[in-house]
């Protein structure tokens, strides 16, 4: 909940639209960029989903490492 949050509240401050909902598979080809967040992943870009819904490539397109690298200003991880 916590990391959710705080990119969702990060990325309407960057202009960046994101929404929230359940998705389906044959969706996600229709989505500009597509992540994971969490406490010990933080943002991590998915790239490469197979047919039975498991992410089998992580990479971050431009939307991503835009929300990685304010997330890693925002902890203090990039000064």
């Amino acid at each position: 909940g916590i990391t959710r949050q705080t990119v969702f509240e990060m990325a309407k401050t960057l202009g960046i639209k994101i929404k929230e909902q359940r998705i389906f598979l044959e969706d996600l080809k229709t989505y500009e960029s597509c992540f994971i967040c969490g406490t010990s992943t933080e943002i991590k870009g998915v790239s490469l989903i197979d047919n039975n819904g498991k992410i089998i490539e992580f990479a971050s397109d431009a939307i991503t490492i835009i929300l990685q690298r304010e997330y890693a200003k925002l902890t203090g991880k990039i000064l």
